[in-house]
């Protein structure tokens, strides 16, 4: 005698089906509007998916990334990051397309599966666009007023010497950056920005936030904030995420 079995999906399952079957309503829908937020990758949508579907380790993951950002002024002309959209810095779970940066050479010399080592200049390049037109994260410390927005960082299509970066090694007592000079750069690890032109360190200011249209962002500074025994401050100390699976 055979016997058949009925399965009964838990809450997961069924969430992850209403979401998947929401998405899949929106791309079909007539409303040009409503399937072109379902299309982009950093959209509410996108990233509720994307939750419901990776693993418990990596959305437990939570950290400010770098991203660009598209004010409200210019969301009414374009959808896309471009020239001039500002960078700032986005509290999420999941890392997003809006800040996924391709580390690209600064020599205009062909360095690819090179690795990057310390204290070698390196432009901070948007993923998207690298095999389009190149937007790279720019710093002008003598902004033309009026043309500037409220943050100090933006993207821009021209790979200047405001566009090019370094990573310095974070001082500790047992070793000096000078001996580390020229190694290679490790990720998931304490590193510092360091902004070639002005030689001033990337950082961010957690008391100063808004609400944007995917949650809060931040504003970056351009600040090198030491402590008393000259070490740099934890809001200039940066990592180089790559979801490495973990056993």
């Amino acid at each position: 005698m055979s016997r058949v079995g009925m399965r009964t999906d838990d809450f997961a399952a069924i969430m992850r089906k209403r979401c998947a079957s929401l998405l899949a309503r929106i791309r079909c829908s007539t409303n040009g509007l409503l399937s072109a937020f379902a299309d982009r990758w950093d959209s509410a949508l996108m990233r509720r998916w994307t939750q419901l579907h990776v693993s418990r380790s990596t959305a437990e993951y939570m950290g400010i990334f770098l991203g660009g950002r598209i004010s409200p002024d210019e969301i009414m002309y374009s959808q896309e990051l471009r020239d001039g959209c500002s960078v700032v810095a986005h509290q999420d779970v999941v890392p997003q397309e809006k800040h996924t940066f391709v580390i690209t050479s600064a020599d205009y010399c062909n360095r690819e599966h090179e690795i990057l080592k310390y204290n070698q200049e390196f432009l901070l390049t948007l993923s998207k666009t690298v095999k389009k037109k190149p937007l790279y994260v720019r710093f002008d410390p003598n902004p033309i007023p009026g043309l500037c927005g409220k943050f100090p960082l933006f993207l821009s299509e021209h790979a200047v010497s405001s566009t090019r970066w370094r990573i310095l090694p974070v001082q500790r007592p047992n070793i000096s950056r000078f001996e580390q000079e020229g190694k290679p750069v490790p990720v998931n690890e304490d590193i510092i920005i360091n902004h070639c032109a002005t030689n001033i360190n990337l950082g961010v200011d957690t008391g100063k936030g808004e609400s944007g249209f995917y949650g809060k962002i931040y504003a970056p500074t351009m600040k090198t904030c030491l402590d008393v025994f000259g070490r740099e401050l934890p809001n200039n100390i940066w990592h180089i995420h790559n979801p490495i699976p973990t056993d």
